[in-house]
């Protein structure tokens, strides 16, 4: 579990291998959000994306609006990691963004 974020708390009635957080986390970054493009290669660094992901899943801990966290991860991406602002950069941070606040909603 991590800790330090608010979610060692986090529990799902899930199968054995999705009970962890981290896990969904890393299935929304992967998937939905993707900035740097390599989701379907063997041998990727899972956790690549995980202070992203965690942070945005502790700004809706706190309560802030969606658009705080879809603004973090445009920043993230065009500014941090220096990849510029692509067409797709703010749909696929808006479906990250509702990915992880349905999965929070479920807990």
């Amino acid at each position: 579990m991590v800790e330090g974020n608010g979610f060692s708390e986090l529990s799902v009635n899930r199968s054995p291998q999705e009970l962890s957080q981290l896990h969904w986390l890393r299935r929304f970054g992967w998937s939905l959000w993707g900035p740097i493009g390599i989701d379907t290669l063997d041998g990727r660094p899972d956790d690549e994306y995980d202070t992203y992901l965690l942070h945005a899943a502790s700004m809706f801990k706190r309560n802030l609006p969606k658009v705080k966290a879809v603004e973090y991860f445009v920043w993230a991406e065009s500014v941090y990691m220096g990849m510029g602002k692509s067409p797709s950069i703010r749909i696929r941070a808006e479906a990250t963004v509702l990915a992880i606040c349905d999965y929070l909603d479920q807990e």
